[in-house]
């Protein structure tokens, strides 16, 4: 738990060390930071969802740890797949959805010391599948509990967040 606010709060020093425009990392640090307390979740994790059902998340570095697969399960199929990783001075996050789109995301400077916030910088089959999650925020809350808020936005309708609860089971 130290390690994860350790790294959390290096990244709010690095982020609110004179960034010049709020959605970007002001040092090229502060990505691979961030990454870091990402890296903090490498295990299994549930999070209880309506009708008694289950989700699970499955975190685990590839690429000899140049970056993280995040995978989403429920009832024993997967979902979703995301794969963080730093490219100079961002943290990204490159998503394949179950709603059939691929979503590009980028940490943006959160209000939250102990929250990554990412926000949606490139999509792909949005003309096929509208539905998807503009941004999502991680909040840690320790070393056992994190909290994930999706934006899911439908044309034509108010956004909506879907909020998952997790607590690390391996």
């Amino acid at each position: 738990m130290k390690r994860l606010l350790t790294a959390f709060s290096a990244t709010v020093a690095l982020w609110s060390s004179g960034a010049s425009n709020s959605e970007e990392m002001p040092s090229s640090d502060a990505g691979r930071v961030a990454f870091q307390s990402l890296q903090s979740l490498v295990g299994e994790w549930q999070a209880p969802l309506p009708k008694g059902e289950v989700m699970t998340n499955i975190f685990r570095p590839i690429a000899f740890g140049t970056a993280l697969m995040h995978e989403e399960w429920k009832n024993g199929e997967q979902l979703t797949a995301t794969v963080f990783y730093v490219v100079g001075s961002e943290l990204r996050a490159d998503h394949f959805c179950d709603m059939g789109n691929q979503l590009r995301y980028v940490a943006a400077k959160s209000p939250d010391s102990g929250a990554l916030h990412f926000t949606l910088r490139e999509a792909f089959n949005l003309d096929t599948h509208p539905m998807h999650f503009r941004s999502t925020q991680w909040q840690f809350i320790d070393s056992k509990h994190h909290v994930q808020d999706w934006e899911a936005v439908r044309p034509g309708k108010e956004p909506k967040v879907v909020r998952m609860e997790f607590t690390r089971t391996k």
